[in-house]
């Protein structure tokens, strides 16, 4: 199964009545434990990565090996960028392959969280992406009491998030869910809704979630712990153990975690329904085929330079995954040059035509140079 839209696992879930397990991956071995689970339980899931995790992650270089699992699963998986801190670090996630984004509003006044999480809307909508926010709604902290059914309602109205986050991400081992302010939320918006998991939930806390319209529980705490303890039992059982022999058994703990999350939740078995009603979330190649306009401006020097400004540009786009420019091999082609640009999803097309740094490049520098040529957008064939 491709990679799937998001919103779609969320609307399976809400009307199917179970909630869809997310997880945060810390490193590679969380990345094929969760996969790996979520086959064995065919349930679809939603592979995480938070943003401070790249602290000790290259995005570089981590992202593409989700997606890469993504893509390879034999069941429905979406990726998402959670707890981003900025526009532009939610922009780069989106570059890199994720189809989901959520945002953290820790140390922002409720203003700053509204305003930042709106402009993250207007920026990713543009991509096809959701955008997961929230207010802590139904959780009961010390000293921190849930934020107003008020609250929530001006959080919805003025950010216009697709998913609606009522439960923070800090671990909390005595943490109360209130229940009927979560009736109160449901009554009150049509948007999935979301939990993190603050600590382990009882099953009685799973059924009562899922039955008051969360689609959607985000794990990492239980994940943490499981292979912590792996790590703590293989260093107190031999001293001098390598790195191999320190990670031995990790994995197995992390899936073992995942699959407890994943039946607890009511995914696990339900890869086939989801299947069936998923889009899947696949790049777009926009090609561009082209000839310099005889005796046009320097010719050959000409088209290099304006195809280094734009790769320099188009790369900087949200949602442009790659840029190549190209020249015929024969010279006598029918045309000489080329650009082929991966867009990850087809609603970035247009948004990238409408983008104000690619129209003063085409209108400003690649038309007066090549005024003729053909536009192709190709979709992938499975």
């Amino acid at each position: 199964m491709p990679l799937v839209d998001a919103r779609d696992l969320f609307e399976h879930a809400g009307s199917h009545g179970y909630a869809v397990c997310a997880f945060d991956l810390a490193g590679l071995d969380f990345l094929a434990a969760a996969v790996t689970a979520a086959e064995n339980c065919r349930a679809p899931a939603i592979l995480c990565v938070a943003e401070p995790h790249l602290d000790h992650l290259a995005a570089e270089y981590f992202l593409p090996a989700v997606e890469a699992a993504a893509r390879r699963a034999s069941v429905p998986v979406a990726i998402q960028f959670t707890r981003a801190a900025s526009v532009a670090a939610a922009a780069r996630a989106i570059g890199l392959g994720c189809n989901g984004v959520a945002l953290n509003g820790s140390g922002r006044t409720p203003e700053e969280h509204i305003a930042q999480t709106r402009t993250v809307v207007e920026m990713a909508r543009g991509y096809g992406v959701p955008v997961e926010g929230g207010l802590n709604a139904i959780v009961h902290l010390p000293g921190e009491p849930p934020a107003s059914l008020d609250a929530v309602r001006r959080y919805v109205e003025h950010t216009g998030v697709d998913i609606l986050a009522v439960a923070g991400a800090s671990p909390v081992p005595r943490a109360r869910l209130d229940f009927a302010r979560l009736e109160e939320i449901r009554s009150a918006t049509v948007l999935p809704l979301t939990v993190d998991a603050v600590r382990d939930f009882t099953d009685a806390e799973y059924r009562g979630l899922i039955e008051r319209g969360v689609a959607k529980i985000h794990h990492y705490a239980g994940l943490s712990r499981a292979a912590g303890e792996r790590l703590r039992r293989n260093v107190r059982s031999t001293p001098r153990n390598g790195y191999l022999r320190l990670m031995k058994g990790v994995q197995q703990a992390l899936g073992a975690e995942v699959e407890r999350c994943l039946r607890l939740s009511g995914s696990a078995g339900r890869a086939p329904g989801v299947q069936a009603h998923c889009r899947p979330w696949g790049p777009v190649e926009h090609c561009i085929l082209y000839n310099v306009a005889p005796g046009g401006d320097g010719g050959e020097r000409a088209a290099r330079a304006m195809m280094a400004e734009g790769r320099r540009i188009l790369s900087a786009i949200p949602s442009v995954r790659t840029v190549f420019t190209g020249r015929a091999v024969r010279p006598d082609a029918r045309y000489r040059y080329c650009w082929l640009v991966r867009f990850a999803h087809p609603a970035a097309i247009e948004s990238c035509r409408d983008h104000p740094d690619y129209v003063a490049f085409a209108e400003g520098r690649f038309l007066p140079l090549a005024p003729d040529g053909l536009n192709l957008d190709f979709e992938e064939v499975p």
